[in-house]
């Protein structure tokens, strides 16, 4: 909100004084009544100011200061009915002025509560309502019925709603050209792939500030400074061999109980995938999962699916992840101070209830291996051994699986310091605080994570001695850095955008979203699919839906499920390993981009953690 629109209401209704009159005249009476009463209105819009207590507190404020704004406006049609035409002009730029306030006051709802409670608090007290005093309004003189410039103002100006619809006219093609290099974008930067996501975004960027003249939007540092740390930290980890260890740990649950590999395959994949902030970890399961359930004489295609898809909803559960980084510098922030741990108690049950679902609805997709034709010829001519002949003849895969006392130190020194960030996100007491102008101020969870994921790297470097060198040729480095960079691009581009039509978004975009909530993770699902980033969708599409005005909770809940549209597409290397490693030829890539066998599965998991994650958001935050 800003002073000068409180400014200029005060002056157009000053103008009323200018035109018109206060005598014996019953009909300036009846005029002088009136404007007392918009006078009232007006004091009362001013009286008050902001409470920023809290969140919750700075919501209902400002919703009552709204309400009043409303109120003013009313009582601006009341003084119009007995003016008798002659302040149509100073009525209609007051009203279109107190309009904007609440518009303003809508935006104020959904910012920083630090920012804009005390511009909030100070502007309604420049309503000082300098419209002369009593005595100078019984001394006006009733007027005509004219203008008293002597002329009446073009429609241009004089009609505030017409004013308002070419404003808003030229808002909207503003919005849509700039939104078009936004969307261009994200589909050049999707069809280069890789690091082109982000050059790509860079250049809309460059587009949006050098050719339509908007102010650059702040870089991600802070979500950058996490990745940067953690994929540091999780490389060492792998090259020391940390990986394999979390591999053959997950192998061995998944096959403690392989007739339920449906389920336990995909469960046990999601808690490492979470522990270990990427989904690389289900690579070298899948030929574990598939020699389980073949050799047990169930479909392939059903646990391979479900493993694969869940590792898209995996990483918004996950402390050390990309897309949580991403998540956190958006939503750990006033007015919404959704940090880490409420985060987690959103994620974390909506993933675990969404793999629960979709393992009992896969289950009972496809035919059983005994029934399929295609397999059982495949068996008869020698190309599949019989899954009984399979459990008999060797060895489990796993046995293959290899590790070094290096490798498990590593691996657990990285989980007690995804443990311990976790910690320190659930009890914010426990970072250290400092004095800054006389105010205590915490450590905030960008500066706890990146520090501790460096205490955690140098204390691999101890534990585990791994070559420092081989660390940039890691799977998980490479990931790391080219989801990165793809953020750096498309964040910039997206906040660059966001910040030029914030009050546009609101006022239109954000009547959508509020009213039908499930467009909000249709747009996180589409860029996801698109993008195949976690990371990316977050950065493009939430800060859309918080400055929307959606819940932070609710838009935490449906981001976790809409972030498994990134298997989409039958694109990703899980998906292609997986039906690779399938050699009865279950798995499915397709041939028409959606008839692969990941699609169904990854409808019903993110349908299913959209929903009890909005639950949970909506209810509990």
């Amino acid at each position: 909100m800003r002073h000068s629109r409180f400014a200029v209401v005060s002056t157009a209704v000053a103008a009323l004084v200018l035109v018109t009159g206060c005598g014996s005249d019953p009909a300036g009476q009846d005029l002088c009544a009136q404007y007392a009463d918009v006078q009232a209105a007006m004091e009362q819009l001013r009286s008050d100011g902001l409470q920023t207590e809290n969140a919750e507190e700075f919501r209902s404020s400002v919703d009552d200061l709204r309400q009043r704004a409303d109120l003013v406006r009313n009582e601006l049609d009341q003084l119009q009915r007995v003016s008798e035409g002659r302040l149509d002009t100073a009525i209609g730029l007051a009203r279109q002025r107190a309009a904007e306030i609440n518009e303003s006051l809508t935006v104020a709802t959904y910012e920083a509560a630090e920012t804009l409670g005390p511009q909030t608090t100070a502007a309604p007290a420049a309503l000082e309502l300098d419209l002369y005093s009593e005595a100078a309004l019984k001394n006006w003189p009733p007027r005509s019925r004219s203008w008293t410039s002597g002329s009446r103002p073009s429609a241009r100006t004089s009609d505030p709603d017409q004013l308002h619809h070419q404003e808003g006219n030229a808002m909207s093609v503003s919005f849509v050209l700039e939104a078009l290099v936004v969307l261009g974008a994200i589909v050049m930067g999707t069809r280069a792939g890789g690091v082109g996501v982000g050059l790509w975004g860079g250049l809309g960027t460059f587009v949006l500030v050098f050719i339509f003249g908007e102010a650059p939007g702040e870089p991600p540092a802070a979500a950058l400074a996490i990745i940067l740390a953690v994929v540091t930290t999780a490389a060492l980890m792998q090259a020391a061999g940390g990986i394999d260890w979390m591999v053959a740990v997950a192998a061995k649950l998944i096959e403690k109980r392989p007739k339920q590999i449906t389920l336990i395959a995909p469960l046990t994949a999601f808690l490492f995938s979470v522990g270990a902030g990427t989904s690389n970890i289900i690579y070298p399961l899948l030929p574990v999962i598939y020699d389980v359930s073949y050799k047990n004489n169930i479909r392939p295609s059903r646990p391979l699916t479900v493993t694969v898809v869940q590792s898209g909803i995996a990483l918004a559960a996950s402390p050390v992840s990309a897309a949580m980084a991403a998540m956190l510098t958006l939503t750990d922030v006033a007015p919404y101070e959704l940090g880490l741990g409420q985060i987690l108690a959103i994620t974390f049950p909506a993933c675990v209830i969404g793999i629960i679902v979709t393992s009992l609805v896969v289950n009972r997709m496809w035919k059983d291996l005994d029934d399929d034709a295609d397999i059982q010829a495949k068996i008869a001519l020698g190309e599949l051994a019989p899954p009984m002949a399979a459990a008999a003849a060797g060895e489990s895969a796993s046995a293959a699986l290899t590790f070094t006392k290096a490798g498990r130190n590593s691996a657990i020194a990285f989980l007690l310091g995804v443990v311990a960030i976790v910690i320190f996100g659930i009890f914010p007491d426990l970072r250290p605080s400092f004095e800054v102008d006389g105010e205590a101020v915490s450590v905030d969870m960008t500066t706890t994570i990146v520090l501790l994921m460096f205490v955690v790297g140098v204390l691999i470097l101890f534990i585990g001695k791994p070559e420092v060198s081989t660390v940039p040729d890691q799977s998980v480095f490479k990931a790391g850095m080219i989801s990165a960079i793809a953020l750096f691009g498309i964040a910039w581009l997206t906040s660059t955008f966001i910040a030029a039509h914030e009050d546009y978004i609101i006022s239109t975009i954000g009547e959508w979203v509020t009213s039908w909530p499930v467009i909000f993770a249709l747009a996180v699902f589409l860029v996801a699919a698109l993008t195949t980033s976690q990371s990316t969708a977050t950065r493009t599409i939430v800060p859309i839906g918080l400055a929307a005005g959606l819940p932070a909770g609710v838009v935490t809940g449906m981001w976790a499920g809409a972030l498994g549209g990134v298997y989409t597409l039958p694109a990703n290397g899980t998906q292609i390993a997986a039906a690779n490693f399938d050699l009865t030829g279950s798995t499915k890539l397709g041939t028409k981009l959606l008839d692969h066998s990941f699609f169904v599965p990854m409808l019903v998991l993110s349908v299913t953690t959209i929903g009890v994650g909005a639950l949970i958001g909506g209810v509990f935050f």
